[in-house]
């Protein structure tokens, strides 16, 4: 293997030779003009060499960044919706079990309807669209809760031809890629105030 050595002086004559050394593996038979060629091919070399690590760094780390990423963007928000719905269903059925405490006798309507009879005074409760509703006979004010892919399913329960209690089952509906998973599962019962008094 050989090395030549080139010497370049500056064009400007105020200012002092300036030397460059290239020192370069050739041939004899490589032309100088090839010099500069022949580093630029180095050069790429190496930098492709980086790429590849790079892309290989990229390719370990991408796997639990994806999962994180899916955590983030998709798994947190639906579960917060979740907990909405979950909490609406609650805040509902917190005014169902105040309005059977002070209940004289509980019933179901053939539409669905809960209807709770106190004294002086008839509330309904309606779920229907993703929607549980609390109205006052006879009054304007209506209370509303949305419970986006709510499910509930109301029953009275009756002793000897009156209802004393009603049974409430509920759950949130949560699509997955095999199908529908219920969550937030509950069962509540409620009993007249009145029926408690008589079984003291």
């Amino acid at each position: 293997m050989n090395l030549r050595v080139f010497k370049e002086s500056s064009n400007n004559s105020k200012a002092r030779d300036c030397f460059v050394v290239f020192c370069v593996p050739m041939s004899q038979k490589t032309p100088r003009n090839d010099i500069f060629r022949d580093c630029l091919k180095f050069e790429k070399g190496y930098s492709l060499t980086e790429l590849l690590i790079l892309l290989a760094i990229i390719a370990v780390i991408s796997i639990p960044i994806s999962r994180l990423s899916n955590v983030v963007i998709f798994d947190i928000p639906k579960s917060l919706k979740l907990i909405e719905a979950d909490k609406s269903v609650r805040n509902a059925l917190s005014f169902m079990k105040q309005d059977a405490d002070s209940a004289l006798s509980i019933s179901k309507t053939e539409n669905g309807q809960i209807v709770i009879e106190q004294n002086g005074k008839t509330i309904i409760y309606l779920f229907q669209d993703d929607v549980i509703s609390r109205t006052v006979k006879g009054s304007e004010g209506k209370i509303e809760w949305q419970i986006p892919n709510g499910k509930i399913n109301w029953q009275v329960w009756e002793k000897q031809g009156r209802g004393y209690a009603v049974e409430v089952k509920k759950y949130i509906e949560h699509a997955r890629d095999n199908g529908i998973e219920k969550k937030m599962e509950n069962s509540f019962v409620f009993f007249a105030g009145d029926f408690k008094e008589r079984t003291k």
